[in-house]
């Protein structure tokens, strides 16, 4: 309902508290809302605020935002896409192997 209505600040909070699988349904739905309408920085800072989730069906999104900062080269936007892959990269290594080749393509972007 919240979402529907464009409330996302409050609709990520309250899904935030409703649990992971809530909150990531909401947070990618939201991010790619805000790509689709060119809110890069939005959906890059967003992910960061929430802790940037490695989600493996959700790392294209990753890869399409990180291609849209660095095509703009807006220095706040890069910035704010250098702490959301750090945020991913620390939250994709604790969940697979250190060689594991998701954790490799991840610290080579």
């Amino acid at each position: 309902m919240l979402a529907k209505q464009g409330e996302w600040d409050q609709c990520l909070q309250l899904a935030a508290k409703s649990g992971q699988d809530t909150l990531i349904r909401y947070l990618f739905a939201y991010v790619k809302k805000m790509a689709s309408e060119g809110n890069i920085g939005t959906a890059v800072n967003t992910l960061t605020d929430y802790n940037s989730p490695a989600i493996s069906s959700q790392y294209k999104v990753y890869k399409q935002l990180v291609i849209e900062v660095l095509q703009e080269a807006d220095s706040s936007e890069l910035n704010a896409c250098k702490n959301m892959l750090k945020k991913l990269i620390t939250n994709v290594k604790s969940q697979h192997e250190n060689n594991d080749p998701v954790v490799e393509e991840f610290e080579t972007q």
